[in-house]
C-alpha cells in the first residue's frame, strides 16, 4: 500500500504564528499542532497560561467558556468542510 501525503500552503498572519509556535512541542509539525487543537486534544493549561488568563476562581468559568468556543469552533470547521467535500465530488 502506498501512501501519498499532499501539503498545501496557506498564509496566517504573524500573531497567529507566534501563538501557534508558543503552543507547538519540540516534536511537532505546525501540522501537528493544528491538528491537535482542531481535534480538541489541546492542552487548556498551556493555552491560559500563553495567554495568561488563568486568575483563580475564574479558571473554572474561562474551562466552561473554552470548551464551548472550541466545540464550536470545530463543528462549524467540519461542517464547513464536509460541505466543500461533497461539493468537489
Amino acid at each position: 500500500m502506498v501512501v501519498i501525503v499532499t501539503s498545501v500552503q496557506i498564509s496566517i498572519r504573524k500573531d497567529i504564528y507566534e501563538k501557534l509556535k508558543a503552543l507547538k512541542k519540540e516534536d511537532e509539525s505546525f501540522s501537528d499542532i493544528i491538528d491537535r487543537i482542531l481535534n480538541g486534544q489541546g492542552n487548556l493549561q498551556e493555552v491560559i497560561k500563553c495567554y495568561g488568563i488563568a486568575r483563580g476562581d475564574e479558571d473554572a468559568e474561562i474551562l466552561a467558556a473554552y470548551k464551548e468556543a472550541s466545540k464550536e469552533i470545530r463543528n462549524s470547521i467540519n461542517s464547513r468542510m464536509n460541505s466543500r467535500t461533497n461539493a468537489e465530488r
